[in-house]
C-alpha cells in the first residue's frame, strides 16, 4: 500500500537523481553545435573537394542536355552575351534554360540543405546566388526572352521534365 510519506519519499528520491542527471538538453545542444563546426578534412582537402565543383557541363546539364537532344531540339551551349551565360540557348525561339544545383541555391528539396560548419558564409553565399539569379532572370525577360528553369532534383522524373521542356518550347513567344 501506498501512503502519502512513500510518495514523499520517491519525489525526493526523483528530485535528487535529476540534480545529478547529464547537462541540460541546451547545453548538450551547444555543444553538438560547436563540434559540428569542426570540418572532418583538412583545409587541402576541401580545397581539393571545392575546386572540383564546376559550373559548366554538370551533371544534371549533361543529362537535360542529352534528353532535349534526343527529342530534336537543337541549342547553344553558355551564351555569353545574355545575362547569367544560360546553360541552354534557343537562339530561333528566344528562350533559355537555367539548369542550376539545389545545394548553391539551397533549393527546398533534400539536396539544398545548409551544412551545419561555417553557417553565417553559407546563409550568405545563398542569398547573394539567389539575388544574382533573380537580377538575371529579369534581364533575360527585359531582353525579350522567355526562360525555364529546371532545378538539379527535377531530372529524378524524365517525364515531368520532358513535358515542361516540350511545353515550354512549343509556347509561342509573346
Amino acid at each position: 500500500m501506498v501512503t502519502a510519506s512513500t510518495r514523499n519519499l520517491r519525489f525526493h528520491v526523483k528530485a535528487m537523481e535529476s540534480i545529478r542527471s547529464p547537462p541540460p538538453s541546451s547545453l548538450r545542444a551547444t555543444i553538438f553545435a560547436e563540434q559540428a563546426k569542426l570540418d572532418t578534412v583538412s583545409k587541402l582537402v576541401r580545397s581539393e573537394i571545392m575546386r572540383r565543383v564546376r559550373s559548366k557541363d554538370t551533371r544534371p546539364e549533361m543529362q537535360l542536355r542529352q534528353m532535349i537532344h534526343a527529342m530534336g531540339f537543337r541549342y547553344r551551349l553558355h551564351d555569353k552575351r545574355l545575362p547569367g551565360n544560360p546553360d541552354l540557348v534557343f537562339a530561333s525561339r528566344r528562350k533559355v534554360i537555367f539548369v542550376p544545383r539545389c545545394f548553391s541555391l539551397g533549393h527546398r528539396c533534400g539536396a539544398g540543405t545548409l551544412p551545419t560548419s561555417n553557417i553565417d558564409y553559407w546563409k550568405a553565399k545563398r542569398e547573394r546566388n539567389r539575388s544574382r539569379d533573380r537580377r538575371n532572370l529579369r534581364a533575360i525577360k527585359r531582353a525579350g526572352w522567355a526562360s525555364l528553369v529546371v532545378w538539379e532534383c527535377d531530372l529524378r522524373s524524365q517525364h515531368y521534365v520532358r513535358a515542361r521542356v516540350v511545353e515550354f518550347l512549343n509556347r509561342k513567344s509573346k
